[in-house]
């Protein structure tokens, strides 16, 4: 039997700012569609997140891979 290679892993890194612009978006959506449009937007940006990760293999990722590798697929 053959045995799986290991998954690879990502990780998104969200600089302090960044964080803040989101809350800051967080926020201000409470205040305009109230608790449930926080709720609606915080999934969509969450599986926003989730579908880079799981995609990741797309243009800039390979891009970013590429250049750290020092060689392109």
């Amino acid at each position: 039997m053959v045995a799986k290679p290991a998954a690879v892993v990502y990780k998104i890194s969200i600089a302090d700012a960044a964080r803040t612009d989101l809350d800051d978006i967080l926020e201000w959506t409470t205040g305009a569609f109230g608790t449930a449009g926080r709720k609606r937007y915080e999934g969509l940006m969450q599986t926003a997140l989730t579908d880079l990760l799981s995609n990741c293999i797309t243009a800039i990722c390979a891009r970013r891979i590429c250049s750290r590798a020092g060689r392109c697929p």
